[in-house]
């Protein structure tokens, strides 16, 4: 998933699916991509240098976006600082430590350019405003384009199922 802006319910919504997906009893792991080097040397670092810094989260009690996806249940969860130019490689990297039956959510503005993912969702705000213009091209891709109130969706998380092992919309 990606979004408009910062602040129109990313993690929120991605926790809720992480949380749906957990009771329907089936594994998800969970990635946080960011283009912006928070921290040069997050706590369990898996692998770090001038291309990627991937992380594993353990905490549920902090506000990290990444903290708050193990929260809502995630088997574990990446945190992937990468700057688009070698997202791929970063990506694949990361993949490479889940197992492919599993389910992942994800949130990343980038990661959509090089994936086609079972389900793409665009968050945006419900009073629109200003699409960053990175993100213009995210929302004509999506899946479903969701809006958020600042408390709500105008999507129901029970409408994504899995159907013989696939993630998908009931329309």
């Amino acid at each position: 998933m990606a979004g408009a802006k910062q602040n129109v319910g990313k993690t929120t919504f991605a926790c809720e699916i992480i949380n749906h997906i957990k009771s329907l009893k089936k594994k998800v792991y969970a990635i946080k991509i960011s283009p912006h080097f928070h921290d040069k040397t997050p706590p369990r670092t898996i692998f770090s240098d001038h291309r990627f810094i991937l992380s594993l989260e353990q905490e549920t009690t902090t506000l990290k976006d990444s903290s708050r996806m193990k929260a809502a249940g995630a088997d574990e969860v990446f945190f992937l600082q990468v700057k688009d130019l070698h997202l791929k490689e970063a990506f694949n990297y990361t993949l490479s430590m889940i197992p492919p039956d599993d389910f992942i959510v994800i949130e990343s503005g980038g990661l959509r350019n090089i994936l086609k993912p079972a389900l793409f969702f665009f968050l945006e705000s419900v009073n629109k405003g200003t699409i960053k213009e990175n993100a213009q091209a995210n929302r004509l891709l999506a899946d479903k384009i969701v809006e958020f109130d600042g408390d709500d969706f105008n999507f129901q998380i029970k409408n994504i199922k899995i159907v013989e092992g696939k993630i998908e919309l009931n329309t």
